[in-house]
């Protein structure tokens, strides 16, 4: 038996909601209410985001300050892009290589990859 979730887009609409103010809520959590009161967490809470959102539109830097961001985020993944792929192919076709850097590479797996 398959357990249906309404199918109109009104539902659609108020779990995606739903979804989205539960993780504001897990967000002021984790930064606000969990951590110490002088912890560096609290600067990174929605208090103090969405303040600083509202006054960089108001400003006029909101899209400079996301092109800025975006364009790291662009250089960092290229970069990583020409130094990875050769080495990547390289330890692919050394044998030598890949069991030199095997454990080094099992233990960067558990890294986040952003």
């Amino acid at each position: 038996m398959t357990l249906r979730v309404g199918g109109s887009r009104a539902v659609t609409l108020l779990l995606q909601v739903g979804v989205l103010l539960a993780a504001v809520w897990a967000w002021w959590v984790a930064t606000d209410v969990l951590p110490a009161p002088q912890s560096l967490a609290h600067g990174f809470s929605p208090d103090v985001a969405f303040p600083a959102l509202v006054e960089m539109a108001r400003e006029g830097t909101l899209w400079e300050q996301t092109s800025t961001s975006l364009s790291r985020l662009a250089v960092g993944l290229a970069v990583a892009a020409v130094v990875g792929v050769p080495i990547g192919l390289a330890i692919g076709a050394v044998r030598r290589a890949e069991q030199a850097t095997g454990a080094l590479f099992q233990l960067l797996r558990m890294t986040s990859p952003l």
